[in-house]
């Protein structure tokens, strides 16, 4: 709750230098332009320096996620045996392969450890999707209540309804990557 200066120097920043790169998306000559077109155009436009707060806020917002998803991730990989064992294998089989002839490293073949990511961030993302309503869109719930969502409202989508629906994920309090590997029929 309270404001530390070199935080907010650093965001006010960050929101320049996107701000800059908005104005240069423009003319194709940014490496960020698509997704800096794409924030642009969602917002309509018209204002380069809330497309820039939008793209500060997506990054500052990876710097948030990543470095807890992959503790997470790994905290949660070695605290189960047989998870541990078969990241281990998974590694010691690919890791000393690589990089490959051409210097590139293939993470594909981490399937596991790939899966064990997915997982952990269905069990352990608590983040919100913030879009504004394109059109005035009437929805209905399972109720049958219904809601106007109006053109121009910002709207939260909250990603752990559906990570914890158990419809979708049986037993959606465990950690298990297999839900994301082809040798099992879960979902």
């Amino acid at each position: 709750g309270r404001v530390v200066p070199e935080v907010e120097t650093g965001v006010r920043d960050a929101s320049k230098v996107f701000a800059s790169s908005v104005r240069r998306a423009k003319d194709g000559k940014c490496p960020m332009a698509p997704l800096l077109r794409f924030y642009d155009d969602e917002l309509g436009g018209k204002d380069a320096d809330l497309t820039a707060k939008f793209a500060t806020a997506a990054w500052w917002g990876g710097q948030g996620n990543t470095l807890p998803s992959t503790v997470w991730t790994f905290g949660l990989l070695l605290s189960n045996p047989e998870w541990r064992r078969r990241t281990y294998e998974e590694v010691d089989r690919h890791v000393k392969s690589l990089p490959g002839p051409d210097g590139k490293f293939d993470f594909e073949k981490l399937s596991f450890i790939t899966a064990a990511l997915k997982e952990s961030l269905r069990l352990k993302t608590y983040s919100i999707a913030w879009r504004i309503v394109k059109k005035d869109t009437v929805m209905e719930a399972k109720s049958g209540r219904k809601y106007l969502l109006k053109r121009g409202e910002l709207l939260g989508l909250h990603f752990c309804l559906r990570h914890m629906d158990e419809s979708i994920y049986p037993q959606p309090e465990i950690f298990r990557p297999t839900r994301f590997l082809k040798e099992t029929d879960e979902s």
